[in-house]
Parts: structure tokens; sequence; C-alpha cells
């Protein structure tokens, strides 16, 4: 089923999830106030405060991050690799 998504809402608390490398998965993503973070075959989590911050962490493999803007409009990309983490603050 190409284009099949799966997009989680993280509000406050911590996602850790371990994605497997799926042929039918196209987007895997996790959405917070402040970030999104997407990833295909990794090991990561991703922590929540106040919906205004958040915590990603790469344990495995390699996780996109966009920040968002003071709309909800995603702004530029990193990518984050295994071992390293970041963390975003959203504006306003």
């Amino acid at each position: 089923k190409p284009g099949l998504r799966s997009i989680l809402e993280l509000l406050i608390g911590e996602i850790k999830a371990r994605v497997l490398k799926l042929s039918d998965v196209r987007v895997f993503e996790i959405h917070t106030g402040a970030c999104v973070a997407g990833v295909r075959g990794t090991d990561f989590a991703v922590t929540s405060e106040d919906g205004r911050a958040s915590d990603v962490e790469v344990y495995e493999g390699t996780v996109y991050v966009e920040s968002l803007g003071k709309e909800g409009e995603r702004q530029g990309q990193v990518e984050i690799g295994e071992n390293l983490s970041t963390r975003v603050e959203r504006e306003g």
C-alpha cells in the first residue's frame, strides 16, 4: 500500500519507537507542539515537556527533525545521527 502513513501526536510525555524497515510504510512521524520527528528503520525517542519544547534522542539510525513556527508550519529540517540528540524550542 504505497503512501501508508503512521503519525503520532505527543502532547506531554515520551514516546520511544523502534521502526523496522518496512517497504509499505512511507511515513512514520511523531508530532509535538515544538517539532516533527520522522524516521524509517531506526530506534529513537521523543519527549515533550509542555508542547513548547521537545527532545529527540537517536539510539540507532537517522532521524529527521523539523522545527515548527508560531502557526505550526514546518520550518528547517536537520538530520540527527546515531547516539546524538537535539532539543527544539518553539518560538512565541
